[in-house]
């Protein structure tokens, strides 16, 4: 579906949003709704597939990998030239993904306990201007549907 290019961003989605909805299998006992990856690789443009997806996603988490431990290492040596620091944060944007991790050196966990040396990383995809319309126009939508249901 993703490489019709006579339709609207708009129209292309909620084409995908369709076969979603109808190929996908709900478990009424769980609540949960597992997606066919066919479907999936229907909606992906010519040349990306499952295999060229993973090797994306790896090399996207060994970016947020080498700038997690780097920024430990920088705040080791933070910590060496000031003793007041006790948390840095480092972060990067490439190719649409924001990068970003924390570091803290020492935290405080209730009276006596501290913890040492723990990392958060976080990466953040970035959303098109018309990504972002459609999404927040969704969204809205779906707000005051969910709303109706419990009226």
């Amino acid at each position: 579906m993703g490489k019709k290019q006579n339709k609207t961003y708009g129209e292309l989605r909620l084409a995908e949003v369709k076969a979603l909805v109808e190929g996908s299998e709900y478990n009424k006992s769980t609540a949960h709704t597992q997606v066919d990856a066919a479907i999936i690789d229907k909606m992906a443009p010519e040349g990306i597939t499952q295999d060229s997806m993973r090797r994306h996603v790896a090399f996207a988490k060994d970016v947020g990998s080498v700038l997690e431990v780097a920024n430990a290492e920088v705040a080791r040596t933070a910590r060496a030239e000031n003793d007041k620091i006790e948390k840095t944060d480092m972060s990067a944007s490439w190719g649409g993904i924001d990068f970003h991790t924390e570091h803290q050196l020492r935290q405080k966990l209730g009276e006596e306990d501290y913890l040492y040396g723990s990392s958060t990383t976080m990466m953040d995809l970035h959303h098109t201007p018309e990504q972002a319309a459609w999404l927040e126009e969704t969204r809205a939508s779906s707000m005051t549907l969910a709303e109706n249901l419990f009226k």
